[in-house]
């Protein structure tokens, strides 16, 4: 029997079809393994705002459940990344409108694929469907070849040397067992007293054992890894802008 096409999916499918255009699409993860859930509220303002200045956005979101620290999803979501990637689902019913210009998919499950027949940078491509930036609030055992072949990694890390040695050693692991990235960009939770000796570890390291040398973006209060989400990033609208240039550069 023919079933009747939902409206609402008929809705959600025209407007990513009308968010066409010709040029690559970059992919951007913004991560925090000591605290994962501290990419949401950053990256919740971040895509907003992309969107508010005309840019169309696809916003992506890998933090579990489990993990967000009561941090609420943006819309109601039925189906996951994950699904579309796996071929289970049309790419359109996984991702839905925010607001204009601005399109969520809740991605948990995709770290989960064994594999995929086309990432989603080529799925999009070739559905004629090209968002100016991708940028995913990414889970550390995120895998990035499920969505590009080249990503822009954007780390958020406090400068006490112990968790710069872990920062390092997750970097490490992610390049031994996925894609060479496009970049390496470092955000530091430190005062600038703290940031120049970080800084000068990372960079040195990175030049031996990463494949692309540790850039700093820029700097966060010292307090942001450590006080409730919804305090995390209040008044820190100068890292902000840094962050949306830097999504729109590459």
């Amino acid at each position: 029997m023919m079933q009747t096409p939902n409206p609402e999916y008929k809705d959600q499918a025209t407007g990513l079809r009308q968010l066409f255009g010709s040029s690559q699409m970059p992919v951007h993860l913004l991560t925090c393994p000591q605290r994962p859930a501290l990419t949401l509220p950053l990256l919740q303002w971040i895509c907003q705002d992309l969107s508010e200045r005309g840019h169309n956005v696809a916003w992506l979101d890998e933090i579990d459940l489990r993990e967000r620290e009561d941090w609420p999803l943006p819309v109601p979501i039925r189906f996951d990344i994950g699904q579309a990637l796996g071929g289970h689902v049309n790419l359109a019913s996984a991702m839905r409108c925010v607001r204009p210009q601005l399109f969520y998919g809740f991605s948990h499950q995709t770290r989960k694929l064994t594999r995929t027949k086309e990432n989603l940078q080529t799925r999009m491509k070739n559905s004629g469907v090209n968002f100016r930036t991708l940028v995913v609030a990414a889970h550390p055992e995120v895998k990035p070849a499920r969505y590009t072949q080249e990503a822009h990694h954007t780390v958020i890390v406090d400068a006490k040397t112990e968790n710069l040695q872990l920062l390092m050693n997750w970097m490490i692991r992610i390049e031994a067992s996925d894609k060479p990235p496009g970049s390496w960009h470092i955000v530091l939770a430190s005062k600038n007293t703290g940031s120049e000796t970080a800084l000068n570890w990372l960079k040195e390291v990175s030049t031996t054992r990463l494949s692309k040398p540790v850039k700093l973006l820029g700097l966060a209060a010292p307090e942001t890894v450590s006080i409730p989400l919804a305090q995390a990033w209040v008044g820190q609208l100068d890292l902000k802008e840094i962050l949306i240039q830097h999504f729109l550069s590459d």
